[in-house]
């Protein structure tokens, strides 16, 4: 049986109050429930925290952290959605339970070049800015959110994608 929950804690207007969970068993059959967080009559869940993950995507000083070379473009909405707190918190909680914490930045060697002559989107600034670079100040992971012992951090992000590119 494989099982997942995604919690949306103040990610926006449109997933602020969101879960969901599903289950999958071996035979094929999924059932899915979204509910409101805030509605009393929804039925409880549980997951079994040795069969569930927290996976935490670019929590790097370059979008983190003051002088960050993307956070500017990020600060007002990770404010108002309380961003780093939540995580944390959430973290926490499933370090607490016995979940897994998986981290994956996104690093690059020197000149970026695994990132391709003509990248698009968010690459664009990547390679342009040079940041996210391995051993630099920009790609560690943020003091709030550094890894504990017995987390797991996965290496080879290299694109929009944590889990193409990934270990």
């Amino acid at each position: 049986t494989i099982q997942y929950a995604l919690a949306f804690v103040n990610a926006g207007p449109l997933f602020s109050r969101r879960q969901e969970v599903m289950s999958t068993t071996g035979t094929g059959t999924t059932s899915t429930k979204m509910s409101s967080v805030d509605d009393a009559a929804s039925p409880a869940f549980s997951l079994d925290p040795t069969e569930t993950a927290v996976v935490l995507i670019e929590y790097q000083n370059e979008f983190t952290t003051e002088g960050g070379a993307l956070h500017d473009a990020v600060k007002d909405c990770m404010a108002a959605t309380k961003t780093l707190e939540n995580s944390k918190a959430l973290v926490d909680a499933a370090r607490e339970a016995g979940c897994t914490i998986i981290h994956v930045p996104i690093s690059f060697d020197e000149g970026h070049g695994e990132i391709s002559d003509n990248p698009y989107g968010i690459l664009t600034g990547i390679k342009e800015g040079q940041i996210f670079k391995t051993g630099s100040w920009g790609a560690e992971i943020c003091n709030i959110m550094k890894p504990s012992p017995g987390d797991l951090i996965a290496s080879g992000k290299r694109g929009l994608c944590g889990f193409a590119t990934t270990n």
